[in-house]
């Protein structure tokens, strides 16, 4: 009996595993031979199958040899995307198979094969699926028959234009968080590199969460992101072990990282799901997001949409809207990047559409390059590199029938790159192929980028519209390019990935107001110049928005590289420390622009002179100011303060204080100082005249500044042209007039008194020199009106700051006092004024005589890793730099001297200091104009208090030079 029961038993467990064994090798040997056989007598070519693994070992290994090194930069990428699809149809042709373990896959290429393929969605289905379908898709993606029409019904209202609309703002604030970021960098430095890849993946999850659920909190979305990013790495890296049955089991640490992460998900979103339904329950209104849509679905007991529906639908776009939008975006911007001349193109075209205002849905639609340029990557960077399907049984595909058992693929991106179908020129980046749409005859193609039928993707509008606004954005503000360290590696892992992520250098574009003809901004920068000085400002340091309100006005709006049209001239605004400092140190490149009439009359010679001419008169001028040259100017400073505070004592000598307009004062003090250095014993009638003659220059040249656009102003008959050519005129006789005396004096013997003109009188004798008798009354009528103009609007607004400041006049005093006592000044204790020296600084920061400075260049310039057009002009807004809380900190609008303690030049400043440019062409005479101020404030706080007048009015003003537009009135009394 125990025998025989022995016997069955013994039989049974014979049968079951000759049962199990004929089973496995029916799944594992004789059917993938069957289907094999079969696939070959319909035309397909492929590799004989091999047991258990198939092609698998083969698929791993040429993925694992094309991505183990970038590729040089170009978008023939299909055979790096997909190179064993690749390599067997090279070997067997369009028709080909594969085996995915004992699984055939068949690869169809045919266009119209395909469209029927997934126009017949009940035949051709998708694949059954599996453990990490659930983890990464699932819901409508993966769902079939009715399930998937119900969920399609339910979902469809979420992807209306009108839906549509209204992810706009979300859109704009995401876009806007990210720009930000770019832009802190980008305040310190000319341009940064950003990898894209991160930023396009959070950007894209925060645009699509904010549709899929109004409201959530911004913790809650960045923790399911951080979460979803866990999820991809670790399915990344299990991709190997999914053709073995059961691997989703295996005790990998890879796998518990991913199980853990996928079930923290589905914890959070079962928490907002339910947090939103018993709101709604509670009567809270449905703000009409997809959330909202699939509750009222679940509420409807008809629908048969269950919560479980609601938590899965929502999982799965979590996963799969961000990550498709995302995978097209970042290879959007790489192609930008690739093609500066597309990139400008798509610019020219939104800001023609936008200007600078914010995107909006309506204008979309006008895009038609940025279009173009979106399907052209979306051809050549498919972000789903194939499709599967699957057939449950025989079926007819066009003239074959395909045995049942087996899984369709359609190699999206062979297609996409097959010269049968888009032409020879399939290879190259070609937008114009779809100037007439997508489905243009000349395609001969169905265009797979949402793939097709009635199962397309249900997001591609809200896919276009979200790259387009984003591409839009971007370009609107910022400039794109590849960056040296970017290494080209398109990767297929599952959607399509950069391997190395996507560097791109980041820089903001020189944006302005279109351009406006024949006089571009003029009409602007004159009526906001006329409204800011129609009446006076608080008192307050924070002058620069006044000094130059266009140009603030544009930085505002457009950021720190803007346009501003002079006429037809474009002006490139530069504010950055680096570049200003490369500009200023490459004068041959960067060249003062081209004298025109109000140059020539104002300040030529050495100020507008170029290349070797300039050099040529900076060698003979250097020698008057150096050191002890400025030392014998130390009796002509002394004479000409005593003097002029001479005529202060005679009111002060019948009235406790008196109050004085310093701007003439100080103008007409600093001419005589300088008069006297540039022509010792001139006459005081002579100079006088001369000064007189050149307040009237400045005056006209004011009222005419307006002018100066138009070609040919100089010869316009107006009042004020004829008053300024006289003016001009009779300084150039009366300059010729003392140069022609000193020279005849010079002949007869006379000795030179070392001063300027005899300095220039000596190089005009010496005849190698080349410097001729016209440069020498040039240079004396150009320092007539730059150097004292420049040293009195400085000198000003240093009275200006010791009469707002009393704390601050009373240190400068005591040091004053403290070095000189009650003696005259004198050029050796001026060193150890390091109080008024900071004073000084601060004034000539906050107050800097000369706003703006400009520069030309002749052709195309390198600037930075810039190229800058030819035939523009470069303005640097000295005040605005100066300014600059980027540069000098939050305290910038702050009077500070103590900023300037340990020099100009200190670390903390980050920041070259304009007040006398820089480079090689830095002002010539800022030793003597230091000199100058130090001398006169020490002369008068010796001997006076200072106080703003109750009359004075705060008005400072750009006029060439920067000028207190209602005079300096100050209080002036004698010191106790």
């Amino acid at each position: 009996m125990d025998a025989a029961i022995a016997s069955i038993v013994f039989s049974v467990l014979a049968l079951g595993i000759l049962s199990y064994t004929i089973k496995l090798a029916n799944k594992y040997w004789f059917r993938p031979k069957q289907v094999e056989k079969r696939l070959r007598d319909i035309g397909f070519g492929g590799n004989p199958y091999r047991i258990i693994f198939g092609d698998a070992k083969d698929v791993e290994g040429m993925r694992a040899e094309v991505t183990s090194k970038p590729m040089e930069l170009s978008d023939d990428v299909a055979s790096r995307i997909l190179p064993y699809h690749n390599h067997l149809v090279q070997k067997y042709g369009k028709k080909y198979f594969m085996w995915f373990g004992p699984k055939a896959r068949i690869g169809i290429m045919d266009p119209a094969l395909v469209k029927e393929i997934l126009s017949r969605p009940n035949d051709f289905r998708k694949p059954s699926k599996d453990q990490m379908a659930e983890v990464l898709v699932g819901g409508l993606f993966t769902s079939e028959g009715n399930v998937w029409a119900k969920h399609k019904k339910v979902l469809n209202p979420s992807f209306h234009i009108e839906k549509i609309k209204n992810m706009v703002p979300s859109i704009v604030d995401s876009c806007t968080e990210m720009m930000n970021k770019w832009n802190v960098s980008l305040d310190a430095k000319e341009s940064v590199e950003v990898d894209m890849w991160p930023e396009v993946e959070a950007l894209t999850f925060n645009i699509m969460c904010n549709t899929l659920v109004v409201g959530r909190s911004i913790e809650e979305t960045q923790k399911i992101y951080k979460l979803r990013v866990k999820v991809n790495q670790q399915a990344a890296k299990l991709a190997k072990l999914m053709i073995f049955p059961g691997w989703w089991n295996l005790p990998t640490k890879e796998l518990k990282i991913l199980k853990e992460a996928h079930r923290e998900i589905g914890i959070l979103i079962k928490q907002g799901v339910t947090k939103r339904l018993e709101a709604m329950k509670n009567g809270a209104s449905n703000p009409g997001d997809m959330l909202g849509l699939m509750l009222e679905a679940y509420q409807d007991e008809t629908s048969g949409f269950t919560l479980e529906d609601v938590i899965e639908e929502c999982r799965s776009f979590h996963f799969i809207g961000p990550e498709s939008t995302a995978r097209s975006l970042v290879w959007v911007l790489y192609v930008l990047s690739h093609y500066p001349e597309w990139q400008e193109k798509a610019r020219e075209e939104i800001l023609q559409v936008f200007g600078d205002q914010k995107p909006n849905v309506e204008g979309l639609s006008q895009l038609k390059i940025v279009t173009m340029i979106v399907y052209e990557v979306l051809r050549l960077y498919p972000p789903t590199s194939m499709v599967h399907r699957s057939i449950s049984k025989d079926t007819k595909l066009g003239d074959m029938v395909l045995p049942g058992w087996v899984q369709i693929t359609i190699p999206i991106t062979l297609m996409n790159h097959d010269p049968d179908i888009w032409g020879e020129d399939v290879k190259q980046f070609k937008p114009e192929r779809f100037a007439e749409g997508v489905f243009n005859s000349k395609m001969q193609s169905i265009f797979l980028a949402f793939a097709g039928g009635p199962r397309k993707c249900i997001g591609q509008s809200m896919a276009m519209v979200t790259d387009k606004f984003v591409i839009a954005t971007i370009l609107q503000r910022y400039i794109l390019e590849l960056s040296p360290s970017y290494l080209h590696a398109p990767k297929h892992s599952f959607l399509l990935i950069p391997q190395h992520g996507m560097k791109l250098v980041v820089r903001k574009r020189f944006r302005g107001n279109p351009y406006r003809i024949i006089f571009g901004d003029i009409k602007d920068v004159e009526g906001m110049r006329a409204q800011v000085t129609s009446e006076p400002m608080e008192l307050s340091d924070d002058v620069a928005s006044r000094i130059l309100p266009y140009h603030n006005h544009l930085v505002q709006t457009y950021g720190k590289k803007y346009i501003l049209w002079f006429g037809v001239k474009p002006r490139l605004g530069i504010m950055d420390p680096a570049l200003v400092k490369e500009i200023l140190s490459r004068p041959s490149d960067f060249q003062k622009p081209r004298k025109d009439q109000m140059a020539e009359v104002l300040g030529g010679g050495l100020f507008t002179t170029e290349g070797s001419v300039w050099t040529k008169h900076k060698k003979i001028l250097n020698p008057s100011f150096h050191i002890e040259k400025i030392k014998n100017m130390v009796p002509s400073i002394v004479d000409s303060c005593t003097e002029m505070m001479n005529k202060w004592n005679v009111s002060l000598d019948a009235k406790e204080s008196v109050e004085v307009d310093m701007l003439p004062e100080v103008e007409a003090l600093t001419f005589n100082i300088m008069c006297n250095a540039l022509v010792v014993g001139r006459s005081i009638e002579e100079t006088e005249k001369i000064h007189k003659l050149r307040l009237k220059v400045n005056q006209q040249a004011e009222k005419l500044a307006k002018l100066m656009i138009f070609p040919g102003w100089w010869n316009l008959p107006t009042k004020d042209v004829k008053i300024l050519k006289d003016a001009h005129r009779e300084i150039g006789i009366l300059t010729k007039q003392v140069v022609t005396k000193r020279l005849e004096a010079m002949k007869k013997g006379a000795s030179n008194p070392g001063d300027m003109l005899g300095s220039m009188l000596d190089a005009y004798q010496d005849e190698t020199s080349g410097f001729t008798l016209e440069d020498v009354i040039e240079e004396c009528r150009s320092f007539h009106f730059v150097g004292p103009e420049t040293t009195s609007r400085s000198l000003v607004w240093v009275l200006y700051v010791l009469s707002h400041y009393p704390e601050w006049q009373e240190k400068a005093r005591e040091e004053i006092l403290q070095v000189f006592g009650d003696q005259k000044p004198n050029v050796q204790g001026l060193s150890q004024l390091k109080i008024v020296t900071m004073i000084v600084y601060e004034v000539l920061r906050l107050y800097p005589p000369t706003g703006v400075i400009h520069r030309s260049i002749s052709k195309d310039t390198k600037l930075g890793d810039m190229v800058i057009p030819g035939w523009v002009q470069l303005t640097i807004p000295i005040t605005l730099i100066n300014h600059d809380p980027d540069i000098w900190g939050e305290d910038v609008k702050q009077f500070k001297p103590e900023r300037f303690a340990e020099g100009v030049f200190n670390s903390k400043m980050q920041s070259i200091f304009l007040a006398f440019a820089g480079g090689p062409r830095k002002c010539i005479g800022q030793s003597m104009a230091m000199v100058t101020a130090k001398f006169v404030i020490a002369t008068i706080l010796q001997r006076y208090r200072l106080e703003l007048s109750p009359s004075y009015l705060h008005a400072p003003k750009h006029s060439f030079l920067l000028i207190p537009q209602h005079g300096m009135k100050l209080v002036v009394s004698k010191r106790v």
